[in-house]
């Protein structure tokens, strides 16, 4: 049996990725990108803690609506310049 990160209907999680780099990330806006099991795309817009190099993401209601492996990427924006956050995969299962 698979160990799931989250599950369908969860919210009030975050999801938080890492972000590569050298790149001043004072004063960018953070995306993220997520693609869903059956391939549907969502774009949420992400906090960013540029201290810590971070783009995070609460999950709200109808976000998480299928089980299997879900992919998520960002990218911080500042002026012309983009940092990529570096990708991750989250299996969400159907039941707890």
């Amino acid at each position: 049996m698979p160990s799931f990160d989250r599950y369908v209907g969860d919210v009030a999680e975050t999801l938080t990725l890492s972000v590569s780099g050298t790149l001043d990330l004072a004063g960018g806006t953070a995306t993220i990108e997520i693609k869903k099991p059956d391939g549907q795309l969502m774009s949420k817009t992400g906090a960013l803690d540029a201290g810590a190099r971070t783009v995070s993401y609460v999950w709200i209601a109808n976000d998480l609506d299928q089980g299997g492996r879900w992919r998520a990427w960002g990218k911080v924006t500042i002026g012309a310049l983009i940092a990529h956050a570096d990708p991750v995969d989250v299996l969400v299962g159907w039941v707890r």
